[in-house]
């Protein structure tokens, strides 16, 4: 005989302790997809469920929506089905109810999750007396007793405190995550290998990001003063990558417990001249990483199994040649870290050769709208803007699934002044990679251009918490905010940082805090710095600036603290 399903009321109990969990409770996206999906369906009109119905009534999309157009709906699927996933393999693995989005479908499905632990019959139907009893037998007890405890050890040994917990800060950050520390790969001499190598260890911290086993930092190629000071909480483990061979070019990457010094794990790879096959290599290497750091601290968690799962599906070959620009894509990471020129001309053509041939991988995209992005910051030729937003979109259309294609959307929407849909892109990357520093500060960055000063400059200050080395960008905001109150000695030391970490755009934000402060000695040694970057540096010093953070009113504050020097002649 078919069982029954569970009733409505049970249905919605169960819906609101999803809601609670942190993947859902972070993301009003996420809320409000799975809300509707299961309140229409538990009312019995499943039939409606439709994408456009979604986008309109859940995702506020207007009545004009296309969903064939606009892949929201599918993307924010796709999302809450990998959440309902988590939850389940976490804290709700014991629920009695169980709510699920097969693939195929926007309809939900509500089934029992196990036969004991709550008294089922009451979820079947609400007239059932209160009084019932389940008489557990002892067999059941043991192995229920049993699983409790080899669950809760796995977790416990590989995470610490359960990392679906609402008992973190709420944005799945822990401060007793280990830290791994990336360290500079051993320079060959030569210089496009090197590039390769720089690129590709940013590429590995990227990808370790995406799982929930660690703080990751990557080890500065100099250390600044504030570096020193970012660096004073000490590494766990440290990953290092050696070239042990030139031809072929054989990569040694090796784990090392700071504690004792101990080799956990090494690993010896010819990096093949096929990158399609390079990209597998990588990735390949990703998971045993991945695999060997958590197993340095116990077992491996099922929500740990499907991370890897995912990440396996993400890179899987699906549209065109994923891989084929993975040289490509390092050479830009190379650029993006240094801002190098040589860096950038090297990217920047090897890019554009494989968008001449309509490359399918969504990475190579992706990279050449920041790359057409990051030059529209130091030009404003608005067609490199433009340019940038269609790569943007054609990375986001080749994979929903890629986080740095919608964090890539969003700045450039942010430029436009399409706060709106900016944000939206950065929601989706968020869900995408919720342990990712970088979009935790760009949500905030939003909020501060958006007015909302205050919660903007707290999700920016939790972003760079999350990162053992904040990147010098994040700082941008958090020195325009002090400026804004006036307070130029904090906005000083926040634009230094930025210096120190070597981001140029520091010494103007500096410049101006030093003026106000009537520091000659300081302003001096600036002005120089400025001086040295450009012939033309007068002519609007504002203009990198005002590229990632256009707020007019406080721009023109700078601007005019900054108006006795413009006028001293060269």
């Amino acid at each position: 005989m078919q069982d029954k399903i569970p009733n409505r009321t049970s249905v919605l109990e169960q819906l609101e302790r999803i809601l609670q969990s942190v993947d859902f409770a972070n993301s009003p996206k996420l809320s409000n997809f799975i809300s509707y999906i299961v309140k229409v369906e538990a009312d019995g009109n499943g039939d409606r469920i439709k994408a456009f119905s979604i986008g309109v009534d859940a995702l506020g999309r207007s009545e004009t929506f296309d969903p064939q157009a606009d892949n929201i709906v599918r993307v924010t699927a796709g999302r809450a089905r990998q959440a309902l996933g988590r939850y389940y393999d976490g804290p709700g693995q014991h629920d009695a109810i169980k709510i699920s989005l097969p693939k195929g479908t926007y309809r939900p499905r509500f089934e029992f999750n196990t036969p004991f632990g709550v008294d089922r019959a009451l979820a079947i139907n609400d007239n059932v007396p209160s009084r019932v009893s389940v008489r557990a037998t002892p067999a059941v007890m043991v192995l229920a007793f049993l699983t409790v405890c080899v669950l809760t050890i796995s977790v416990f040994l590989a995470w610490g405190p359960n990392p679906n917990s609402n008992s973190d800060r709420g944005d799945g950050f822990r401060a007793d995550m280990p830290i791994v520390e990336i360290a500079t790969f051993e320079e060959t001499g030569e210089a496009e290998l090197d590039a390769l190598l720089d690129g590709l260890r940013h590429r590995i911290a990227e990808d370790l990001s995406r799982f929930r086993v660690a703080r990751i930092r990557l080890e500065p190629h100099t250390l600044s003063p504030s570096n020193r000071a970012s660096r004073s909480e000490a590494a766990d483990f440290s990953l290092k990558g050696v070239v042990i061979s030139t031809s072929p070019t054989m990569l040694q990457i090796s784990i090392i417990d700071r504690a004792d010094d101990t080799l956990l794990w090494s690993k010896t790879t010819e990096l093949p001249d096929d990158w399609k096959t390079y990209s597998s290599v990588m990735d390949d290497g990703i998971r045993s990483v991945v695999l060997q750091l958590v197993g340095a601290r116990g077992a491996i968690p099922l929500a740990l199994e499907r991370d890897l799962a995912q990440f396996a599906t993400i890179r899987s070959d699906t549209e065109g040649a994923p891989g084929s620009g993975f040289r490509c894509v390092l050479l830009f990471h190379a650029y993006d870290a240094s801002k190098g020129e040589a860096q950038r001309q090297e990217a920047h053509a090897c890019l554009s050769a494989l968008i001449d041939q309509d490359n399918r991988d969504s990475e190579v995209w992706a990279a050449w709208a920041m790359l057409n992005f990051l030059d529209w910051t130091k030009a404003e030729d608005y067609a490199l803007l433009d340019r940038a937003l269609s790569a943007a979109r054609k990375a986001v259309s080749l994979d929903p699934n890629y986080a740095n294609a919608h964090e890539y959307l969003g700045s450039i929407l942010m430029a436009q002044g399409r706060r709106g849909l900016a944000r939206e892109s950065y929601e989706t990357a968020l869900d995408l990679n919720p342990y990712k520093p970088d979009l935790h500060v760009l949500v905030g960055w939003e909020q501060a251009l958006a007015g909302d000063w205050q919660s903007g400059v707290e999700k920016i200050e939790r972003g760079i918490a999350m990162s053992p080395i904040p990147a010098a960008w994040m700082r941008i905001p958090l020195a325009l905010d002090a400026f804004r109150q006036k307070d130029f000695e904090r906005s000083l030391m926040q634009a230094e940082l930025m210096i120190e970490a070597g981001d140029d755009r520091g010494i103007v934000l500096a410049l101006a805090a030093a003026i106000a402060l009537g520091d000659d000695e300081r302003s001096g040694a600036l002005k120089a710095q400025m001086q040295a970057r450009s012939d033309t540096y007068k002519s609007d010093p504002m203009r990198e600036i005002r590229g990632v953070f256009n707020a007019p009113e406080l721009l023109s504050a700078y601007e005019r603290t900054l108006a006795p020097w413009l006028l001293e002649p060269a």
